[in-house]
């Protein structure tokens, strides 16, 4: 239950700093979910294996890829649009 609390707490930091447009917010993104994604992956294979983590694993790499390539793209173009407020 802890471990689901923190994955939330995660998921919803990057959420909000990608929603601002803050530069930090991609490599907090892919390191902590990728720090909780190996986990969970050592769970599936060494520990309990429950349907829920696998799910939840699949569709935080699917998370994860969408973040890489939003980055890499963000890092191409060499800028970062601000919202206009």
């Amino acid at each position: 239950m802890v471990y689901l609390a923190v994955h939330a707490a995660i998921k919803i930091v990057s959420v909000v700093g990608l929603l601002r447009n803050n530069m930090w917010a991609y490599p907090f993104a892919l390191i902590s979910l990728g720090a909780l994604t190996l986990y969970q992956i050592y769970d599936i294979f060494f520990g309990s294996g429950s349907i829920v983590f696998i799910i939840l694993t699949v569709v935080d790499i699917a998370i994860l890829a969408l973040i890489w390539r939003e980055f890499q793209k963000v890092k191409t173009e060499g800028f970062y649009k601000k919202p206009v407020s």
